[in-house]
């Protein structure tokens, strides 16, 4: 296991401003594209991916997430239950019928940023897409930048934005040299000193309230990249989405825990 990263000897523990880091080759913006776009993505990763379906931005079947899910324990732990069997998130991918399943989004990290090199991550990383690639091979994968932390709400774990940059760095460069679109939503909600803007915050310092996922996803939106024969229909208008459904989905979740779930993601 790899030393922790160090949450105490930085600008961030005396409340300064953090480095932004700069993404190599991010998706550009783009005109907004509507809902359907995703109708034929799956996205993959922890519980913060897993509140676009708990906040009805995407439905469940679209989604294979859970708590404490990082880029190494995603390789080989059971994380999904599906008909009363455990399967891993590749197992689960396999599942889905390759013509629904156009494109892969995959944001982790968050989980193992604060005791796991961004090297090791970024391995990590470069494994699982493999597994992704074996059973979607038709698939696009795309690769997002994990969001940053608010330090003055969390206090539990020793997750800095330091580390959290230089990671998302890094996996840019990942992204990059092989070819894999990176979708750089870290901008889209860190404040002016580096940290999640505590307006979009749910108040644990990493999860997202209602007008946090407002933001992320329209994010997603202008920062889309349509496959051949999808422009037409991607640039049909997005529908209404109900917001604010659920009060904190952080409850669910502890970043850095890698415990057996008790009550795995719905998948169809």
């Amino acid at each position: 296991m790899e030393e922790s990263v160090s949450g105490d000897s930085s600008e961030e523990s005396s409340g300064g401003q953090i480095p932004a880091f700069e993404p190599t080759k991010p998706l550009p913006e783009c005109d907004p594209v509507g809902d359907v776009y995703f109708d034929n993505t799956i996205f993959i990763g922890d519980s913060i991916t897993e509140g676009l379906a708990l906040y009805r931005y995407v439905d469940f079947d679209r989604v294979i997430a859970y708590r404490g899910i990082n880029p190494d324990n995603v390789r080989t732990k059971k994380w999904i239950r599906t008909n009363r069997t455990d399967y891993t998130v590749a197992e689960a991918l396999a599942m889905k019928d390759p013509a629904h399943v156009k494109r892969v989004y995959i944001m982790m990290g968050t989980n193992g940023v604060a005791w796991i090199t961004p090297e090791k991550l970024v391995e990590f990383m470069d494994e699982f897409i493999a597994q992704v690639q074996a059973v979607q091979p038709q698939a696009t994968v795309f690769l997002l930048s994990i969001p940053p932390v608010d330090p003055a709400h969390y206090q539990s774990h020793q997750i800095t934005n330091e580390a959290v940059n230089e990671y998302n760095r890094q996996l840019s460069e990942y992204a990059a040299e092989k070819g894999f679109p990176f979708v750089n939503v870290h901008e889209s909600l860190v404040d002016e000193n580096g940290g999640l803007d505590p307006s979009v915050s749910a108040q644990d310092g990493t999860h997202f309230s209602g007008e946090g996922y407002d933001r992320f996803v329209q994010y997603l939106r202008t920062h889309a990249l349509p496959l051949p024969g999808e422009e037409a229909e991607a640039s049909q208008p997005e529908t209404s989405v109900p917001t604010g459904v659920v009060t904190d989905p952080g409850d669910e979740d502890d970043p850095a825990q890698s415990g057996t779930p008790s009550e795995p993601s719905r998948l169809s």
